[in-house]
């Protein structure tokens, strides 16, 4: 894919490092030769040399070369501080997704999915990341979008960003939740990086898109999935924000794994990340979510009782007509009470805790 994307390098740093390492143009596009980046850069020709050190526009993939030339694995210090937000997030690259060379010591290989924005109204897309040094190592990555705020923004929703590892952290060792490995900004000052260990497999959202799953998987899922909230709730965490695309159903074994904590609500006191004014609608999560509302793990069983409906029937009813969605399906009686009892609308009409339910779908294969 041809590159459209363009920046500037600074002229003074390029100008320098061209006299400090005793370049000419004609050594600088020699010591190009042909770089391992493909998508039609082939070389660097002496009109594409002097319009950089000239401060001219070139695309990001010419602009990594170029750098690389000089030292530099990524061209980012070396760019007009005015052409760093230009860069955009990793979807808009048009490739190579190496443009930038690293996120500390990690590589960005590709975007898989596509960009979604959170309750709070900020915006991300996930990607896989390579190790720089460990060839087998592997991460997924969120990419936040913070290139438009300010700083005052940044140190308000600070909070934000640090929940998913710090939920992590409390639940290191526990089965169905992710492995946090770092969080952090990247070169460019515009993206928050959330990096968690990889895991092959698809979100459920994606198998839904396939229809429903079979019995056999259905319970199975819905069994971990319920095991994984349960373990979030030891620790005295909500998850208050759970729909399919959270939940990894990894291969070959189709393990359930919970991640994208950053909207959990910590019941110890810890600071608030619930937007200030009022969630967005979400088919899937329970209606007593709010600002500042209250909520306990009934929160969870109900968006865990949504979810179980959409696995079993491929479908999701609006709120208060669940039982319309198994009339077309056999679904053991005491079972669909269970699930029906754990959509009500009042928190105090649904089952306790995840004690009762896990106890009430034992027998369900």
């Amino acid at each position: 894919m041809e590159q459209t994307r363009q920046v500037r390098f600074d002229r003074e740093k390029l100008e320098y490092l061209r006299i400090a390492k005793g370049l000419t143009v004609d050594a600088i596009v020699d010591k190009s030769g042909k770089p391992p980046i493909g998508n039609g850069v082939d070389y660097l020709d002496r009109r594409t040399v002097i319009g950089a050190l000239n401060g001219e526009p070139k695309t990001l993939d010419k602009a990594l070369w170029i750098a690389r030339t000089f030292g530099y694995d990524d061209p980012i210090p070396l760019l007009l501080s005015d052409d760093v937000p230009l860069i955009g997030p990793p979807s808009t690259w048009n490739g190579p997704a190496t443009f930038l060379a690293k996120i500390n010591e990690w590589n960005v290989e590709a975007v898989i999915e596509p960009l979604v924005q959170t309750a709070n109204g900020l915006k991300y897309e996930v990607c896989k990341l390579s190790h720089q040094y460990l060839p087998d190592r592997f991460a997924r990555g969120k990419c936040f979008d913070v290139s438009g705020l300010s700083t005052r923004e940044r140190a308000r929703i600070a909070e934000f960003f640090h929940r998913h590892p710090e939920v992590c952290t409390r639940l290191v060792g526990k089965k169905h939740v992710a492995r946090n490995l770092t969080a952090t900004m990247d070169p460019t000052g515009q993206f928050w990086w959330c990096l968690d260990e990889w895991q092959d497999g698809e979100t459920l959202a994606m198998r839904l898109d396939h229809g429903p799953l079979t019995t056999n998987e259905a319970s199975a899922v819905m069994r971990q999935v319920g095991i994984g909230l349960q373990s979030l709730h030891s620790q005295e965490i909500i998850r208050r924000d759970l729909s399919p695309r959270h939940i990894l159903l990894t291969s070959p074994n189709e393990e359930v794994v919970l991640n994208d904590f950053e909207m959990a609500k910590l019941l110890d006191g810890s600071p608030t990340v619930s937007p200030s004014k009022k969630w967005p609608d979400d088919e899937y999560r329970a209606p007593e979510v709010r600002p500042r509302g209250p909520v306990d793990v009934r929160t969870d069983i109900y968006s865990w009782g949504r979810n179980l409906i959409q696995a079993v029937t491929g479908v999701l009813p609006a709120r208060g007509n669940e039982a319309t969605a198994f009339k077309e399906i056999r679904f053991p009686p005491r079972l669909l009470q269970l699930v029906l009892a754990c959509v009500r609308i009042a928190p105090s009409d649904r089952p306790s805790d995840f004690d009762v339910v896990l106890k009430g779908i034992s027998n369900w294969k």
